[in-house]
């Protein structure tokens, strides 16, 4: 096989693998998912073998944090769905990230919440699946840098 198909075929796969465009659920940046496979995930959650996945990126020249989420539900065994969302003196501000439902064998769209990097203000994440569901503070300062 010449060194010109091997590249044309490996362009192929990774458009199979990485879809150019996702439905997404979520407040997101338009280029989130072509930039997700780069990303330093931090798994924050972990129910019925999904993971949910944050990271983050300080944004408005430090001013603000950009915390970008996902679902891995690669070795899931059930549909699994998760959340984050802003919150200013315990109070939703408007910011809000969800999956939606993510079946066994798929990660979710890449979304994002954007975070004031200010006195008052908090992150909430959770996941859920059929049965239940569990949710808590998000310590923004402990993610991992994207």
């Amino acid at each position: 096989m010449t060194k010109l198909r091997v590249i044309g075929a490996a362009a192929a796969a990774s458009v199979l693998l990485f879809p150019l465009s996702a439905t997404a659920t979520a407040t997101a940046a338009p280029d989130d998912t072509a930039r997700a496979a780069g990303k330093n995930w931090e798994t924050i959650g972990n129910m019925s073998g999904a993971l949910h996945q944050a990271c983050r990126v300080p944004v408005a020249n430090g001013a603000k944090w950009r915390i970008y989420n996902r679902v891995d539900a690669r070795q899931a065994d059930d549909r699994t769905g998760a959340r984050m969302k802003v919150l200013h003196k315990g109070i939703p501000t408007g910011a809000l990230w969800k999956s939606g439902w993510v079946t066994p064998d798929n990660i979710s769209a890449v979304g994002s919440v954007l975070m004031p990097r200010k006195p008052g203000y908090s992150l909430e994440g959770g996941m859920h699946d059929d049965t239940g569901g569990f949710g808590g503070v998000v310590k923004v300062a402990s993610l991992n840098r994207c």
